[in-house]
């Protein structure tokens, strides 16, 4: 209401004993057109939703398995926490983000505070995680093609474009090439790419620059 009050202010017009107000002429300038066409029918969707065909994956950390499994595991899961900061500052504001969405759970806490550290705090990663920085993490490019890209981490500083993708697992040229898709995208926007690097997140965290 004090949106109201406000604009009835500004025209002079306020007084707090009236209920209402009117503004315009009702009188109609346009013809009248009758709405034409027939009423559509909604079709029978021939198949019924079978809820038993849902399979339900829990969101925490450290799957279950093989070795092998609960890297990977970890690694998707330190990832996505990773999307919640752009700075070293960030990681217990993330960390305590990423325990009430249910992506790890208290015991796990220092294991992958552990590891954020590892990954801010890496030489070769410097850059990325700097003061100052402009963050865009996961956040959509509409390349040439109208073909959507979407970078784990682009920081931005000095006018130049800082690409970082996370990735578990084994290293493949295809990750490469994809980053290279990336930074064209970017510099035919007119943002010159200083670095692209990949961050392989697993029992360690390993930098592969490209």
């Amino acid at each position: 209401s004090s949106y109201f009050i406000s604009y009835l202010q500004d025209k002079g017009i306020y007084d707090n004993l009236q209920d209402e107000y009117s503004f315009g002429n009702p009188e109609r300038l346009s013809e009248p057109h009758p709405h034409e066409g027939g009423q559509y029918t909604i079709e029978v969707v021939p198949q019924r939703f079978n809820p038993r065909a849902v399979k339900i994956a829990q969101r925490e950390a450290l799957m279950w398995g093989t070795r092998q499994q609960e890297a990977i595991a970890f690694g998707n899961v330190t990832h996505e926490i990773l999307t919640y900061l752009n700075t070293a500052e960030d990681i217990d504001n993330a960390l305590t983000r990423a325990t009430e969405e249910g992506l790890i759970v208290q015991e796990q806490r220092g294991t992958v505070k552990q590891t954020l550290h590892k990954v801010v705090s890496h030489p070769e990663l410097a850059a990325f995680f700097a003061e100052g920085n402009t963050i865009y993490n996961e956040q959509s490019i509409i390349a040439p093609g109208r073909q959507t890209l979407k970078p784990d981490r682009v920081a931005v500083k000095d006018g130049k474009a800082y690409l970082l993708d996370y990735k578990t697992g084994a290293h493949f040229a295809k990750y490469e090439r994809q980053l290279s898709q990336y930074a064209a995208a970017l510099q035919a926007m007119g943002m010159p790419v200083a670095k692209m690097v990949l961050v392989y997140i697993g029992d360690e965290v390993r930098v592969v620059q490209v």
